[in-house]
């Protein structure tokens, strides 16, 4: 036994020293028939032949045990190195087991290439830099393909040999692409892989791993992967083919991926793969398919499936990952479990489980037959349980609130739980009642829908709802509100109640009601085109609201609503159809609760236009009573509460037809008054109105007295007679066409016809933009007949003018300028009987005459049997006569003549009217002093008057003065109140009969005394026209007291007064009425006084003589010049008295 061990052993070292020698044997002749150099060339030969590329070497090494070891091996881009590097590598090394060969079995002992490095171009035609060497160049190339075996025969099969590696590396590779096409690049660097008993026909072991650089539109990603598994490629049988992953490890931008499984029979595929997700150090999403089968991996058709896949969500952030595209959100805890099959394109649910704890629960299984056909259908059953927390709309991600832009991003979410089921049955998914649960009630839904997931989906679904919201404070909302919502507005709380069914694309809204506090709206009807971009909705509308008080509101209102105004009831009920792009109303009537209804219908054409086109008409009939001023639901100004509203009925129509509105008879009836209002408003709608209207009707009211008018501000101790007024008005914005009114009252009556003429563009619509200067009239008053007498107790204002008798009369013509307060054009009567009143404290009594007037001239006289008589009447209960013309009386120069005759003047009387006069007159003046302001006439353009007079009084009483036989005789030119231009002569005759033109039977030719004087000085000191005289009489009369004999003029009887006034530009010479005698007089037979000289009015200076003496015998003249005020006096001795040869006192001497 140990002989046969030891010759064993004998033998073993023999054939090892045998392999030894064979070994170096073999090693000297592969280095003397293939030495370096040779295999070198070899290589070169055949990589240059076969890559048509520029092949480089730095060295060579081929051994028995070493195998072929390469080193600095690079490869040219086509043609050669100038086009640039392709692939290159530190060293290379192939070493082949011998033994192997023996039994055609090539068996790789070692393969290692290191320091690899590969760049691969995409050009912008779409071509790779190694596009060329796709392309087959040889036939040997075709016939190797051609005989590739039929059905699915592989590459491995058709190798003569068997390939096997017992242990192969790659170390350090990197391999870079760049796509000019895309401007992208990529770079996959630290490339290491290492495969064990590598085989195309068993299973292997390998372990790869690497880092990947890529750069694209700006952006730069960088990635690691790693994977160790097991593969089989089973020489190509895809049935046998199998892969399973010890470890899958890949991780980007902070997100890393851990998977193991496997995978077997690729042509029919099983896999079972374990995958987590994790996000910054933790595990984020976990993935499990399990139990996964395909029937196959090719796209078309699409293979049948069968497996389990489950998805949990540990809950987590996505925060940081927005550089992918993905929001920033908090993903919550969550389990997704599926379990089914895709098989002949029908679709099997076996159980589909989802949780998002506390929140959802769904469970459902069901059957998708031909789920990617047309038509498919469908059964099985869904269940569904959701339980989410209230939250804010701007807690959503931030990605997600462009799409919320119309959503307040303070808006609250309410907590909602939804309980239900879904059943699915062929082509019909049932919704068995569905509860919809928040804190403000509940909504509860079911119905059905055909094709669901069809674009030709079908819609049978109904809803039920019960909803109670709170009173909420608008000031209290997360949400920011838009500045036309009122501060401090309070939304009442609010019950919404109805039904609501979805029938393809109809909706149809069933006792749909919401309510509140402050009324209540129900909705009935349908709405088609529910999906479509302009739907069409009918329906039926109603509207409630109660008598509210305006306090209760939930806003707070102008102070300048009364604070316990109430608002009327409302009610409103109609019909809406919206169809064909218009909206039609229908007998839409709004009634409101003591006024009355009015009901609205037509048609709002053209509503996605932009321009609606309108054609609506509404009818009011309207039935007011009872009512006083606190019903009305806005103030009145200067009206009280509770002031009654006469009862009256308001019955029309008013029209709008695209821009335009009419209006066609509103008529407005109370009692025996009825007035009614028609008309046009153009452009209305256009912003350019442009209308036109008419009011017609009668108005009658009764007599009345001020305890029946319960207003503020009205006069007490009224007494009106009942009245009636007829009118026809028609006006447009730039003129009152011909329009007429006529007003009765107590026996008088006055009609006339109107009109406005457009010499300029008006606007009646924005009165302070109105010229009034350029308004032309034009005016015809038919009748005038007024009853002074039943007038005269009106008011406390008429019962202070003691009026009395009547007129009558007409004007045909009346035309003229508003704004001037100018008339151009008159002709008409009016004729006085008896008429009296009380004016400024004087009492003017049986006034009678006629005023004529045409477009020439103004008379007032009396016709009496045909003759022409001056009219006559009383002041302060004394007789006068008058006749007057005024010629160019529409003008700015008018001319007046005119003659009368007064019986008794009570001068104080005259007087104190005078005062009240000029008094009533300045306050006039300052109420008008700011529009006076604005007026652009100038002093030059103010009119002028001319007089010529003759008038007489008998007597003239005062308590300064007592004159009789005054006569004053004018004839003078532009008259103005300033007296600045006046121009012409004035005589003044006192004491000397004259012969009186029509009245020479009232000639006295033997008048003994023109009057006398008291207090002379102080009465010309209280009249402004006369001060001018105070002075030089004070002076005349001092001298007087001073020169014995020499009698004063302050007080004096005298004969006669004889003076002329003769005027010039405004100033005014004194002198006597003959050219015989220059100065005036003052004269007695005892006494006299002569004036003579100038006063200057405009200038307001005085240069005048007054002389007096005594019976023709010494006298003295007082010379006054300078202020009018205050004058400088010379006295000097002598001076004129009465001349003996004055008509008058000669004809005086004779009588004696």
């Amino acid at each position: 036994m140990k002989r046969r061990l030891g010759l064993l052993l004998k033998i073993a070292a023999a054939l090892a020293v045998l392999a030894v020698i064979v070994i170096a044997a073999l090693s000297v002749a592969l280095k003397k028939y293939l030495p370096p150099d040779k295999v070198r060339e070899i290589i070169l030969t055949q990589s240059r032949r076969h890559l048509n590329r520029e092949v480089r070497l730095q060295s060579v090494d081929l051994g028995i045990l070493s195998g072929l070891v390469v080193k600095g091996i690079s490869v040219s881009e086509k043609p050669d190195f100038k086009a640039g590097r392709f692939v290159s590598a530190d060293s290379f090394q192939l070493r082949l087991k011998l033994a192997p060969l023996l039994h055609r079995s090539v068996v790789v002992d070692r393969f290692k290439a290191a320091g690899v490095k590969v760049q691969i171009l995409r050009r912008k035609d779409g071509t790779f830099n190694f596009s060329d060497l796709m392309t087959p160049s040889s036939s040997s190339y075709h016939s190797r393909e051609g005989t590739v075996p039929q059905g699915g025969a592989t590459a491995a099969a058709a190798l003569p040999f068997d390939l096997k590696v017992s242990e192969a590396a790659v170390e350090d590779a990197e391999i870079t692409y760049a796509d000019a096409a895309l401007g992208a690049k990529a770079t996959v660097s630290r490339l290491n892989a290492a495969a064990w008993d590598l085989s195309l026909s068993e299973p292997f072991e390998a372990d790869v791993s690497l880092a990947l650089s890529a750069q694209y539109g700006g952006k730069t990603c960088d990635a690691k992967l790693e994977w160790k598994g097991r593969a089989n490629y089973a020489d190509g049988k895809l049935a046998k083919m199998s892969v399973s992953s010890k470890k899958l490890a890949a991780e980007y931008a902070g997100v890393t991926l851990r998977a193991v499984g496997q995978g077997k029979n690729f042509s029919a595929p099983s896999l079972d793969i374990r995958a987590e997700v994790g996000l910054k150090g933790a595990t984020a999403v976990e993935l499990n398919l399990a139990n996964a089968h395909l029937s196959s991996l090719k796209p078309e058709p699409l293979p049948d499936f069968k497996g389990e896949i489950d998805l949990v969500s540990k809950g987590f952030d996505t925060g940081g990952l927005q550089s992918l595209g993905v929001p920033k959100v908090k993903v919550p805890e969550a389990m997704l479990r599926l379990s089914g099959s895709f098989e002949g394109g029908d679709l099997k649910i076996e159980s589909l489980v989802v949780r998002v704890p506390p929140m959802a629960r769904v469970d459902g299984k069901g059957t998708l037959l031909k789920a990617l056909s047309d038509k498919p259908r469908m059964r099985g059953d869904l269940t569904l349980s959701l339980d989410t927390p209230e939250f804010r709309l701007s807690d959503l991600p931030a990605e997600v609130q462009p799409y919320l832009k119309r959503i307040p991003a303070g808006l609250i979410v309410p907590a909602v739980k939804v309980q239900g089921r879904v059943a699915l049955e062929g082509d019909t998914a049932t919704i068995s009642p569905t509860e919809i649960q928040t804190k403000f009630g509940k909504v509860t839904v079911s119905g059905t829908a055909r094709q669901p997931l069809s674009p030709k989906r079908h819609i049978d679904a109904s809803a039920a709802m019960s909803l109670a919201f709170p009173e909420i404070k608008t000031a209290d909302l997360p949400v920011a509100l838009p500045a036309s919502v009122p501060k401090g507005l309070v939304l009442p709380a609010a019950k919404i109640e109805g039904k609501a069914s979805l029938k393809g694309e109809t909706l149809t809204l069933e006792g749909f009601k919401v309510a509140t506090r402050f009324g209540q709206v129900a909705v009935t009807g349908t709405v088609d085109k529910l999906l479509a971009l302009s739907p069409e909705p009918s329906l039926d509308v109603s509207l409630k609201v109660p008598e509210t008080k305006l306090s209760d509101l939930p806003i707070q209102l102008s102070t300048a609503f009364p604070p316990g105004l109430t608002l009327p009831g409302v009610e409103a009920e109609g019909s809406v159809t919206v169809a064909d792009d218009a909206a039609r109303l229908r007998d839409f009537s709004v009634s409101v609760a003591k006024f009355g209804k009015v009901t609205v219908s037509g048609t709002v054409a053209k509503l996605s236009s932009g321009k609606p086109s309108l054609d609506v008409e509404a009818k009011l009939d309207m039935r007011i009573a009872g009512l006083t001023t606190s019903d009305i639901p806005y103030p009145i100004p200067n009206v009280g509460p509770k002031v009654p509203i006469p009862d009256m009925d308001i019955s029309g129509k008013v029209r709008v037809s695209g821009e335009d509105a009419f209006i066609d008879g509103i008529t407005l009836k109370a009692k025996d008054t009825s007035l009614t209002l028609s008309g046009t408003a153009k452009n209305a709608l256009a912003g350019k109105i442009d209308p036109e209207f008419q009011l017609a009707g009668r108005v009658r009211l009764p007599a009345f007295k001020s305890a029946d008018v319960p207003l503020p501000g009205v006069p007490k101790d009224l007494d009106v007679p009942a009245s009636e007024t007829e009118l026809h008005l028609r006006v447009t914005p730039d003129a009152i066409r011909h329009s007429s009114v006529s007003f009765s009252m107590a026996g008088s009556k006055i009609a006339m016809e109107f009109f406005t003429e457009r010499k300029v563009k008006l606007s009646l619509l924005d009165w302070s933009k109105m010229d009034w200067r350029q308004w032309y009239f034009y005016v015809k008053v038919s009748t005038v007949q007024v009853s002074l007498a039943s007038l005269a107790n009106i008011s406390p204002a008429t019962k202070e003018y003691n009026l009395s008798g009547r007129f009558h009369g007409q004007i045909s013509k009346l035309y003229g300028q508003l704004g001037a307060m100018s008339i151009d054009k008159l002709k008409g009567y009016l004729v006085f009987q008896k008429v009296g009143l009380k004016l400024y404290g004087l009492t003017i009594a049986d006034f009678t005459g006629e005023m004529n007037a045409d477009e020439d001239e103004i008379r007032i006289a009396k016709f009496a049997g045909g003759k022409l008589e001056p009219m006559e009447g009383k002041v302060g209960g004394e007789r006068f006569t008058l006749w007057l013309g005024v010629k160019d009386y529409l003008t700015m120069n008018p001319k007046v003549d005119m003659e009368g005759e007064f019986g008794y003047v009570d001068l104080a009387k005259f007087l104190e009217a005078k005062k009240q006069f000029m008094a009533k007159r300045a306050s006039l003046q300052a109420a008008a002093a700011t529009e006076a302001a604005k007026s652009t006439e100038t002093a030059s353009s103010k009119g002028k008057l001319d007089l010529k007079s003759s008038i007489v009084v008998r007597q003239l009483d005062h308590q300064n003065l007592n004159l009789n036989d005054i006569y004053l005789k004018t004839d003078l030119v532009d008259i103005t109140p300033e007296l600045a231009d006046i121009s012409g002569t004035a005589d003044l005759y006192v004491g000397i009969p004259v012969k009186i033109p029509g009245n020479e039977s009232k000639v006295d030719p033997c008048a003994t005394s023109g009057g006398k004087v008291n207090n002379l000085i102080q009465f010309l000191r209280s009249e402004p026209s006369l001060r001018a005289l105070a002075g030089p009489v004070s002076s005349v009369n001092t001298i007087a007291a001073l020169v014995p004999g020499l009698p004063g003029i302050n007080t004096m009887d005298f004969w006669f007064v004889d003076t002329r006034t003769t005027f010039k530009k405004g100033v005014l010479t004194i002198s006597g009425t003959s050219p015989a005698y220059n100065k005036g007089f003052v004269c007695s037979n005892k006494t006299g006084a002569a004036l003579q000289g100038t006063i200057d009015l405009p200038g307001q200076t005085v240069d005048l003589w007054v002389g007096g003496g005594k019976g023709g015998k010494l006298g003295a003249t007082v010379h006054a010049t300078g202020s009018m005020d205050d004058p400088k006096t010379n006295v000097s001795l002598g001076g004129e008295v009465c001349p003996k040869d004055h008509p008058y006192c000669v004809r005086q001497k004779a009588q004696r």
